[in-house]
C-alpha cells in the first residue's frame, strides 16, 4: 500500500490549488486456460558423444510421445541445451567422471485436465526433471485492463472518501494518473509424482492492477 500525500500549490502567484493523491488497487479473478511447462532431459557418459546421442533418442521419445497426446509440434519448443564436464573429489582431488548433457523443451498444454497426464507420460519416457509450471489465461490483456480500470474506481472512491471527511469538494476526474507495474502469471510451485497421475491444480488467477492518482480539490 503507498501512502496518501496532499500539498498545496500556487497557481499565477496568488491563489492556492490544492491537489490530493491517493492509491488505487484493483484486481480480476479468472481461470487460467493454458498451462505451461518445463521438460528436461539430463543423460551422462563419460563419451560426450554417447551421453549426447542417448540425450537425442530420449528427447526424440519423448516429443513424439507428447505429439501423439495432442500437443501440436508448435507448442513445443526448444530452450536449452548444455553440456558440462563433471568431476567427483576423492582426498581432495579433482577426478573427471564425464559429461553431463541438459536438453530442456517449454510446452504449451490448453488442456488443463490432462497437465498432470501429460507431465507423467513425459517422465515415464525419459524426462527427469520437471520444472516452472505455469498457468496463464489467453487475452490477458483484456483482464488486465480491467483490474485497471477497477483500480482507477478504486482510486475516486477514496479521494470521495477523503472529499467528505475534509468537509471540501474533490475533482472526480483526476489529473495525473501513474500505473504501477504488476506481476507475472502465478506459479504452481510443488509437484509430487507417484504411480497415480501427477495431482495437478490450476487453481485461480488473481490479475492485479495499481496506480497513483492526483485530483484537484
Amino acid at each position: 500500500m503507498y501512502p496518501t500525500y496532499i500539498w498545496p500549490s500556487r497557481q499565477n502567484g496568488e491563489s492556492m490549488n490544492r491537489t490530493i493523491v491517493v492509491t488505487g488497487n484493483g484486481e480480476v479473478v479468472v481461470e487460467p486456460n493454458m498451462a505451461v511447462f518445463q521438460l528436461s532431459v539430463i543423460t551422462e557418459s563419460e563419451s560426450l558423444s554417447q551421453a549426447q546421442q542417448q540425450n537425442s533418442e530420449i528427447m526424440t521419445k519423448v516429443i513424439q510421445a507428447l505429439v501423439e497426446a495432442g500437443i501440436p509440434s508448435e507448442q513445443i519448443q526448444t530452450i536449452s541445451y548444455t553440456v558440462e564436464p563433471r568431476y567427483d573429489y576423492v582426498e581432495g582431488k579433482q577426478i573427471f567422471r564425464g559429461y553431463e548433457v541438459t536438453n530442456t523443451i517449454s510446452v504449451k498444454n490448453k488442456q488443463l485436465e490432462q497437465t498432470g497426464y501429460l507431465i507423467d507420460l513425459a517422465v515415464q519416457n525419459g524426462v527427469n526433471r520437471v520444472s516452472n509450471v505455469q498457468f496463464q489465461v489467453d487475452d490477458a490483456d483484456v483482464f488486465e485492463k480491467q483490474a485497471l480500470s477497477n483500480a482507477l474506481e478504486d482510486a475516486v472512491a477514496k479521494a470521495s472518501v477523503l472529499g467528505r471527511t475534509m468537509n471540501t469538494t474533490i475533482s472526480s476526474i483526476p489529473i495525473r494518473i501513474k500505473e504501477f507495474r504488476s506481476e507475472g502469471p502465478v506459479l504452481y510451485k510443488t509437484m509430487a509424482f507417484s504411480q497415480a497421475q501427477t495431482p495437478i491444480e490450476p487453481g485461480q488467477i488473481i490479475i492485479q492492477a495499481a496506480l497513483e492518482a492526483t485530483f484537484n480539490y
